[in-house]
Order: C-alpha cells, then sequence, then structure tokens
C-alpha cells in the first residue's frame, strides 16, 4: 500500500487504532503491497466459466475491490485492466491500483500496477511491482497519465516456479515485463484492488481518485479461467472506526460480467482466452477529504511495515 474531514493525526495515528479494532469484528485485516502476475508462456490459459456465485460482501483498512480466496496452489494466473484516475490535487493522499495473487489470507503479494497520489500538492503518477514481503520496485522509464488505459497480469511459471509481471499501457504504447520469485508463496488468493499504501507509520491518507473501473478482470484456479465470480469471491469496501462510527473510504460495486474481446489486452502474446470477463468500480467516498498528508520519508521506503492481511 498502499466519511468526514480528519486531521492528518486523528486519519493516522488515532483511527488506525480503530481500524485494528474493525479489523478484529469484521474478521477481516488488512492487505498491504503490489501485485500483478502473468502465466508461462507455455501454458496457454483453459477456457471455462460456470455459472456465477454471488460474492460476499467484506471491509478492510486499505483495500477496495474484489477478491477470490481459494485453495493453497489453486491460483495461476489474474489479469485486469482500467483507466489511471486523476486525483484531486486540493487533497493530499496516496492511492495504488493493482492486480495481484496472494495477500489475502497468506503472508506474500505476487502484485503490479499504477500509483496515484498527491504530496504536498505535488501530483505523481508511477507504474510498479512488488513482490511483497521485499520492497515495492518502481519501474522506470514508464511514462503514464491521467486517462491512459492499463492492463496487467500476473502469472505463475509453474516450470521455473516464479511469477511473471506485465503491465501495458496501451495509450502510450508501452509495455514492461519482469520475472520474479519470492519465498512462500501459497497461489491462494487473486486479487483485483484500490488500496491506501501504507508506511511505517500505518496506512495512508487515501487520495481523492474519485473512481477507477476494473475491466476484462480474470483469473485462471485449478486450470480453470473465468471471471471473478466464476469462483467464491470477496466485495471489499475499505472503511475504518472512528469515535464509534464506521466511515466507509472506498466502496466496490457489484460485479458485471461479458464475453472478453479477443485477444484480451494483458500483454501476453499468445493468451487465447475467450471467455467471460467481470467489471467493476472502486468509489472514492466524498465525504472523507483531508487538507494534508505527510510526504514519504527518505530511508522508510515506499511501502514499509504494512498491516498483512491475516486469517
Amino acid at each position: 500500500m498502499k466519511a468526514k474531514r480528519l486531521i492528518l493525526r486523528q486519519m493516522c495515528v488515532e483511527a488506525l487504532e480503530e481500524r485494528r479494532m474493525l479489523w478484529a469484528v469484521s474478521g477481516v485485516s488488512s492487505i498491504a503491497s503490489h501485485a500483478a502476475v502473468g502465466h508461462s508462456a507455455s501454458v496457454p490459459a483453459i477456457v471455462k466459466s460456470a455459472a456465477p456465485i454471488v460474492p460476499i460482501s467484506n471491509t478492510d483498512v486499505n483495500w477496495s475491490g474484489y477478491a477470490i480466496s481459494t485453495a493453497t496452489n489453486s491460483v495461476s494466473s489474474v489479469a485486469g485492466s482500467w483507466v489511471v484516475p486523476a486525483v484531486n490535487p486540493k487533497s493530499s493522499g496516496y492511492s495504488a491500483t493493482w492486480v495481484g495473487i496472494d495477500g489475502y489470507n497468506s503472508s506474500t503479494v505476487e502484485q503490479i500496477g499504477t500509483e496515484q497520489d498527491v504530496i504536498g500538492g505535488r501530483i505523481a503518477y508511477s507504474a510498479w511491482f512488488e513482490m511483497y514481503p521485499t520492497s515495492a520496485v518502481t519501474i522506470p522509464n514508464f511514462a503514464m497519465k491521467p486517462g491512459d488505459s492499463i492492463s496487467a497480469s500476473v502469472r505463475y511459471d509453474s516450470t521455473h516456479q516464479n511469477f511473471v509481471l506485465t503491465i501495458n499501457d496501451a495509450t502510450e504504447s508501452e509495455s514492461y515485463t519482469t520475472t520474479q520469485s519470492v519465498a512462500g508463496a501459497l497461489r491462494s488468493s487473486a486479487e483485483w484492488v484500490v488500496e491506501a499504501p501504507a508506511d511505517s507509520r500505518g496506512v495512508l491518507p487515501l487520495a481523492a481518485f474519485g473512481s477507477v473501473t476494473f475491466t476484462n478482470a480474470y483469473a485462471t484456479v485449478n486450470g480453470t479461467t473465468g471471471p471473478i465470480d466464476n469462483w467464491q469471491a470477496y466485495s471489499i469496501n475499505m472503511a475504518f472506526s472512528s469515535r464509534g462510527r464506521t466511515q466507509i473510504e472506498a466502496s466496490a460495486s457489484s460485479l458485471s460480467d461479458r464475453p472478453a474481446a479477443s485477444p484480451l489486452p494483458n500483454g501476453i502474446s499468445n493468451e487465447s482466452y475467450s471467455g467471460s470477463v467481470s467489471s467493476f468500480t472502486v468509489n472514492r467516498s466524498a465525504a472523507i477529504v483531508i487538507s494534508s498528508a505527510p510526504p514519504l520519508e527518505s530511508g522508510w521506503g515506499r511501502f514499509v511495515g504494512l498491516q498483512r492481511r491475516t486469517r
């Protein structure tokens, strides 16, 4: 990571403690990091869609979007597309949009995405990947601006036992792919998320990004490729508890499924999936806006000491 107006300390310190209480009540803790995955280039997707399964609503302190939670060693790919949102420069804060494997019910995250921040009145956009618990890596020389059409994927290469992470900017005609490994990856969940990042101080204020719509969202689980509601999914709303009240910061809309375009714009040249894909929108709550946010201090790293999701 990474409603009413609150001063920064209330948002980052007092509210953080109360958020922990919310996690305990809801049975959900937070996630942190960025992810997006790709499949082994030698393994084509298997096309099969089942009847939609109604998602279960959930609450988290710094994620909003959707997650699929399943058995260990089940998830082999996740993909999705979105348009980079324009953040409000009058409200300082941080936001990350990503797809990934793991993190919902495990201690690693393999993810890739974009970041949209306002720091002291300065707007900053970037692309990144992260193999949590290692720190996020900013992708160099990746030009990106609001309105750009982004697609990203994370795939597990079973032959080499590593992850292939890809991000495309169709507007700028640029693409980036990296192959990474991480110890202890369970491959037990897939995610499509807008996140309020965190650093060593805790969850940072969420930027006023308006809304982000995910399209072409699908995953491969146990050899079957399909839309988000092909499996038991969780709809996640970002919220925190303050003075005995639950404040919603960002909420995920219901899912909409449709046949996929062919080929899917996820940067995998041999991708042959043409089944159904999901779309949904994460909306930032207009009522929760703050006027300032702390700069990321040197030496801390971008997202250090994130609050991890555990079950």
